[in-house]
């Protein structure tokens, strides 16, 4: 099996939770490395002409601002990435679930500058990128529990890159033609 071969294997359904089905189907197929790595063009090519007033738009009522959903895939990237890191490295002591809604009220990523969530998403996804690349081919099949359910390392890369891809449509979708109408 080639590099590209190996990193391009889907994860096994059974390796992640059924709530994040959704997101794995969203991955495109090809090398889960090379996607990880294309997704920060694609957070750029969105938010890099965007104002931070124009970051701060939520479309309805109740719902989070675009700074917030940038800082809410960055807590979470951090949240799956050390998950793979305890399986990856054999600890499989179960890891406990978290409430995002919690983390993106303490957070105050609304009084953040979009440059400065956007940095901080690239920093964080430059070290994902760097520790899926560097583990052992044999350690993509470890698994352990996380929010009681089974998830292996290769299930979560690929978990990490559908939950960007599941809140880049919704923006896509509910953020940006209310932006676009307004300009």
């Amino acid at each position: 099996m080639t590099t590209d071969e190996f990193y391009a294997k889907r994860p096994d359904p059974s390796n992640y939770a059924p709530y994040t089905v959704e997101y794995v189907s969203k991955v495109p197929d090809g090398n889960i490395i090379d996607t990880l790595r294309g997704q920060i063009d694609h957070m750029s090519s969105i938010f890099s002409s965007m104002t931070d007033l124009e970051a701060g738009f939520r479309y309805a009522e109740g719902k989070w601002s675009l700074k917030q959903i940038v800082g809410h895939l960055t807590d979470v990237e951090r949240v799956f990435v050390y998950r793979a890191l305890k399986i990856a490295r054999a600890d499989f002591q179960a890891v406990a679930g978290f409430d995002s809604d919690d983390y993106v009220s303490e957070a105050n990523f609304d009084k953040r500058s979009l440059v400065d969530l956007l940095s901080e998403f690239v920093l964080v996804r430059k070290s994902t990128v760097a520790f899926f690349g560097t583990l052992a081919p044999e350690v993509w099949a470890n698994v352990g529990t996380a929010n009681d359910f089974t998830y292996s390392v290769r299930a979560t890369a690929f978990v990490i890159a559908g939950h960007l891809e599941h809140h880049l449509a919704v923006i896509r979708e509910r953020y940006l033609p209310h932006l676009a109408a307004d300009a």
